[in-house]
């Protein structure tokens, strides 16, 4: 179980560093700090997906 839930990390590692990202550049530049969270959020939603059939 746990060679599962480093692998899950490690795929998902991409998008929670740039939702982190975006966060971070939603107070200085609105815009690209949205399409960053928006970007990272279908990157999660599409890999849960795709590594839940996979893992699963």
């Amino acid at each position: 179980m746990g060679i599962i839930l480093i692998i899950y990390l490690i795929l998902h590692s991409p998008a929670i560093v740039m939702f982190i990202i975006g966060l971070n550049r939603l107070k200085t530049s609105p815009k690209s700090g949205k399409i960053l969270m928006i970007i990272a959020s279908i990157y999660f939603i599409i890999g849960t997906g795709v590594c839940g059939l996979i893992l699963f």
